[in-house]
């Protein structure tokens, strides 16, 4: 009887819910819009029609039934993409507990960070309070590990991980082993650093063994690969026992997702160059300081760099400002760049690293696009965010100003066509409860 009566509340329930939902249509009029690849339109109209951008123009017409936003005085950009994060794989530093990002192990291909992704995290709110709409969340090694496992793209909204999920995954992630340990060389003896000759000659041999090591697996993983095909076409009596190792860097080496390799100074990213060639491997390169020091040679490889160390202290007898001026000078040797911020709780700071850079020889356009569209196009997924165009995913932000500016609030954010609550802020809800107590 009991479960009889469940049953009949669960049917009169679905009876109740409409089996389609119309899509919400939204219309942002007289704005500024900046659309990053095809310039400014100024008093111009935006529409939103369920997930995507249907209409962007001066002269776009009004869809009946549409929420109308005036845009006067506003400016409308894509939503920014923050990259190589562990948001949503932890939550307090100093808690064990929250703390699900490294995991043990030399050789992780089959590591998904989404699986460890808390869809509920706090950081969500407090990243788009300054525009941030989507991010890639990265696995992390621990001690003298390889790759760390797959990264995930997500938009900073959604009840779970899969209304998240943009791709799955974007990237694998990489620490290139080192040949020289940091403080650089010396000649014979102790080095910098400490280091001795010994120990240089370590750490030469491990790096060697394990890029040895990885092209090896790249190698089988393609014979791997060949083996299912030939099951799958007859021409093999028996599948190939499952390797979950192999699984991991299918994608990889079918050059469907790039691989984030952390790399060092000049040495360690020459020698992640050079592997990258002869693996036959896209790659972005991630925490390169050093890579002005040879932009040339990233452009001749036409590998991408994420800079992180904007706000790093420099150290002694190098100049004050060269963190600064680090994007200026990568943006006019040619080296693609992007904006980036690995931690969780301090990634809403991303729109200001552009706008730093900026006062220190950036041009405006290329600090945009090196938080918006640069990002989207080293993963691959340009096609669908970025910028704003017809077609393209209705990650969109409306605010009273510059972006990159710290005075500018945003006023309005969408994300995958929804409006989202702004004021769902960790941050803004405890500046709301302590500024009511100081009036009383």
């Amino acid at each position: 009887m009991r479960k009889h009566a469940i049953f009949m509340l669960a049917a009169l329930l679905a009876a109740a819910i409409p089996a389609t939902i119309s899509a919400q249509q939204y219309a942002i009029t007289n704005a500024t819009i900046v659309t990053v690849t095809q310039g400014t339109i100024n008093n111009g109209t935006l529409v939103i029609d369920g997930e995507s951008i249907s209409a962007i123009g001066a002269n776009v017409s009004v869809p009946s039934g549409a929420v109308v936003i005036d845009g006067t005085g506003l400016m409308v950009y894509p939503g920014m993409i923050n990259t190589n994060t562990s948001l949503g794989l932890t939550e307090i530093g100093g808690v064990t507990q929250t703390q699900d990002q490294n995991e043990t192990g030399a050789y992780n291909t089959f590591i998904r960070a989404s699986q460890g992704v808390n869809p509920n995290t706090i950081m969500k709110g407090i990243a788009r309070w300054n525009g941030i709409t989507t991010v890639i969340t990265s696995p992390r090694n621990q001690g003298q590990g390889v790759f760390a496992g797959h990264e995930v793209l997500l938009n900073l909204n959604g009840w779970t991980v899969d209304e998240m999920t943009v791709r799955d995954p974007v990237a694998m992630q990489m620490t290139f082993p080192a040949a020289i340990a940091s403080g650089g060389r010396g000649r014979g003896g102790r080095g910098r650093g400490g280091q001795t000759s010994s120990n240089r000659e370590d750490l030469r041999k491990r790096s060697e063994r394990i890029q040895t090591t990885v092209k090896a697996l790249f190698d089988k993983t393609r014979l791997y690969i060949k083996a299912k095909e030939d099951f799958a076409a007859g021409r093999r009596s028996t599948p190939p026992a499952p390797d979950p190792t192999l699984e991991g860097l299918i994608p990889v080496v079918q050059r469907e997702v790039p691989v984030s390799i952390i790399v060092g100074g000049v040495d360690n990213i020459r020698d992640a160059i050079k592997f990258v060639q002869e693996a036959n491997i896209r790659a972005v390169f991630v925490g390169a300081s050093d890579a002005w020091k040879i932009a040339d040679e990233l452009v001749q490889a036409d590998i991408p760099v994420l800079y992180s160390q904007l706000l790093s202290s420099p150290g002694q007898g190098v100049p004050y400002d060269l963190y600064y001026t680090i994007p200026s000078l990568l943006s006019k040797s040619g080296v693609k760049f992007a904006f980036s911020i690995s931690s969780a709780s301090g990634m809403f700071d991303l729109p200001f690293h552009a706008g730093m850079a900026v006062a220190y020889g950036l041009s405006k356009d290329e600090a945009l696009k090196a938080v918006t569209l640069y990002p989207a196009q080293m993963y691959g997924v340009d096609d669908i965010m970025g910028s704003l165009e017809v077609g393209k995913m209705a990650n969109i932000v409306v605010t009273n100003g510059d972006m990159l500016e710290p005075s500018t609030k945003v006023l309005y954010e969408f994300i995958r066509g929804e409006k989202v609550d702004l004021d769902d802020n960790y941050h803004y809800k405890l500046y709301m409860k302590y500024r009511s107590r100081i009036k009383k």
